[in-house]
């Protein structure tokens, strides 16, 4: 049976830009990340510990070849150990960044992540990350979820996870178990991040795997606020009940450019 020294889950809406963070990840000689399992469902559920943790080791070993194929979005980062580890896998890991927050607001404040903890017995790691939430919005705009709700709809839905990742991981002491990821930062800046998130997992920051990745990465964000057309109530409506009410949002405009600016 195999025994990681952590396990790390994701936080954040779909389109926050977790895949590559989680695809850069999957690539260390020393980690394993599933992509998009319901972890935390399933040990509520009953799962025992090993099938948990067999389920996320499939996922990522069957994902280079099979269906469940991250290439699509970054392509294969060459030479090095995606779908596998070398000598010991010390990070066993999942991106499912709503399912906690998802399971919140539909299950009436449920916290998964205390029985989910106390199943796994080895520290459980949050990784956050935040993107634009102007380019996030419009990135559900642009796509399947705009053709289906109004851009009020997707604020009211965001606006719902926000409150749940505000409940769940900021209003509960994670300490040093939680840390904040910014998608501008990440691309702009690949290397400096992931030495801060092999500091945060305790892993070695190997030079060749922060090199490869840095050469999938794009050196910058894509900015998504032009593919839609946004009313300035809209605008406002994000400022108010987003920008200015999350801390993680603090600084962020719709008229700059793909990095964060704290003003």
């Amino acid at each position: 049976m195999i025994e990681p020294e952590c396990v790390l889950e994701f936080v954040g809406p779909g389109q926050c830009g977790h895949t590559i963070v989680a695809a850069c990840l999957d690539a260390h000689p020393h980690m394993m990340i599933a992509d998009e399992l319901s972890t935390m469902r399933a040990a509520a559920k009953g799962k025992t510990r090993e099938q948990l943790f067999e389920a996320m080791m499939k996922d990522s070993r069957d994902r280079p070849t099979g269906n469940l194929n991250w290439r699509m979005k970054i392509g294969r980062i060459k030479g090095q150990y995606q779908g596998k580890y070398k000598d010991k896998l010390k990070v066993l890991g999942n991106k499912h960044g709503w399912e906690a927050i998802g399971q919140y607001r539909s299950k009436g404040g449920k916290d998964l992540t205390v029985g989910y903890k106390n199943l796994i017995e080895v520290p459980l790691k949050i990784i956050h990350v935040i993107r634009n939430p102007f380019d996030h919005l419009s990135s559900w705009r642009a796509g399947r979820k705009g053709r289906h709700s109004t851009p009020n709809q997707l604020i009211n839905i965001f606006v719902g996870l926000c409150d749940g990742t505000q409940a769940l991981f900021y209003e509960k002491d994670w300490g040093e178990d939680f840390m904040e990821v910014y998608t501008e930062e990440f691309c702009s800046d690949t290397p400096g991040n992931l030495n801060r998130i092999s500091n945060f997992l305790a892993v070695e920051p190997y030079p060749d795997w922060v090199e490869a990745c840095d050469k999938r990465v794009f050196d910058s964000a894509r900015r998504r606020v032009e593919a839609v057309k946004w009313e300035n109530k809209e605008l406002d409506r994000v400022y108010k009940e987003i920008v200015n009410k999350y801390s993680w949002y603090e600084g962020y405009r719709y008229e700059q450019g793909p990095r964060r600016c704290i003003v």
